[in-house]
Order: C-alpha cells, then sequence, then structure tokens
C-alpha cells in the first residue's frame, strides 16, 4: 500500500501512523474482540474516522477520487486509487454510487471464460428453468441474483417443476 505524501508535517506524521496501525493490524498486534459470529471485529482509532459527517461513505469517494468528472476516463488517474471494503456486497454498494457520479449511462459487461453455441430459443419458448440464468440489477443500480424482479413473470407460469 502506497500512502500520498503530506501537505505538512502533521499530515505526513498522521498518514504513518495509519500505515504503522494498517501494518500491525496484519501482523496481529492489535487487539481483537470475538463478536459472536466466529468473527473478530478490530476497533478502529477515532483519529482515522469521519464519525461527524452523516454522508461520511460520499465523502471518501469524493476525497479518494478528486475530480472524478474530469478524469473518469483516465485509466492512470483511477488505477492509482481504491476503496478498499471487506465485503462484496460493500463493493457493489461503493461502485454504483461512484457510477452514479459519473455523466451518461451505465452499461454491464460480463466476462466468459469460454464460447458457447447459443441454439437463438426466445425467452418466451423456454419449457424448462435449467440453464436459465438471468442479471438482475437492483433499485440501486447493483446486480443481485434475486429472481423476484423478474419482468416476465407469464414465462414462468408456464415452466413444468422438476
Amino acid at each position: 500500500m502506497r500512502i500520498n505524501k503530506g501537505k505538512n508535517e502533521f499530515e505526513v506524521k498522521r498518514m504513518k501512523a495509519f500505515a504503522q496501525w494498517v501494518l500491525d493490524i496484519g501482523d496481529g498486534k492489535i487487539d481483537r474482540a470475538l463478536n459472536g459470529n466466529e468473527e473478530e471485529d478490530i476497533t478502529i482509532p477515532s483519529e482515522f474516522c469521519n464519525l461527524g459527517n452523516v454522508n461520511s461513505l460520499d465523502d471518501m469517494i469524493d476525497s479518494t477520487f478528486p475530480d472524478l468528472i474530469e478524469n473518469y476516463k483516465d485509466p492512470k488517474y483511477l488505477s492509482e486509487r481504491a476503496i478498499l471494503t471487506p465485503r462484496n456486497n460493500t463493493v457493489s454498494h461503493v461502485n454504483g454510487l461512484i457510477v452514479e457520479k459519473i455523466p451518461g449511462d451505465s452499461f454491464s459487461y460480463f466476462s466468459v471464460d469460454s464460447a458457447e453455441e447459443f441454439p437463438g430459443t426466445t425467452i418466451s419458448r423456454v419449457t424448462s428453468p435449467e440453464g436459465l440464468k438471468f442479471f438482475i440489477e437492483s433499485e440501486m443500480g447493483t446486480p443481485t441474483n434475486i429472481t423476484q424482479n423478474v419482468v416476465y413473470k407469464e414465462v414462468f407460469q408456464n415452466l413444468p417443476l422438476i
């Protein structure tokens, strides 16, 4: 992890303290407490938190990606910044908030490891739920695997139960 150089001596000391704290977590030197779910909680020192603002996530995005609107097409700008989160659903939420700030329409691109023969069957002719794959976006615009938002309910009414 690279920490940017501070603008003044106070910032430099603060960044060094933060970097050392992160290293100490990795080395197991920071006290942890079991939270009852077989997971451990680490208390973050208040000097590393922004607790005074209700929109602290927006503040974090704005401070991590300053001038995002002017630089969102620059791969170097994007590759030099990251917001780390412990869970994938948090990543999806943060990504959704960042994408909302970028002008224009958003698109989802999927990758595949291999190409499959596609028989050209339309969804209205599907007679079995096997192999049927959906991509659904929640109201917040983040991907989900919950099928309750499928628009074509009539297609599922005629499917035989397996």
